[in-house]
């Protein structure tokens, strides 16, 4: 080195610190392509995971669509039904209260002489 001129060993010098460099931004440029591929590959999971949970809410949407109706027609049967109960029992109290003197009679027959009964239950207060 000592019969070398300055230049060419000042020039070494800057060309062997510019190696060291490119050697440190290399293997910072493989770290962050290796990040960059973790980073891939964990989108991509994320995304197929987002895309079935997307179909599922949609299914889920679906069946809730389909309940929904279904109970809304459950709901028309069951007003429709208790409508007709509360007719059908009108209809029976009218027709008990139509004919109190018949029960009164029956009962007369049927029950014990110191039957409870007062004309409207077998339950005095």
């Amino acid at each position: 080195d000592q019969y070398l001129p300055q230049e060419v060993l000042a020039a070494r010098e800057i060309f062997r610190q510019a190696g060291a460099a490119y050697s440190q931004a290399w293997a910072a440029y493989n770290q962050a392509l290796a990040a960059y591929d973790q980073a891939e590959a964990a989108y991509k999971q994320a995304w197929a995971a987002y895309s079935q949970a997307w179909a599922a809410y949609n299914q889920a949407g679906a069946a809730y669509s389909q309940a929904w109706a279904a109970y809304d027609q459950a709901r028309a049967a069951y007003d429709q039904a208790r409508a007709a109960y509360n007719q059908a029992r009108a209809a029976c109290n009218q027709a008990i209260s139509n004919n109190k003197e018949h029960f009164e009679a029956t009962h007369h027959l049927w029950c014990e002489p110191d039957c409870p009964w007062n004309g409207s239950t077998i339950f005095p207060n």
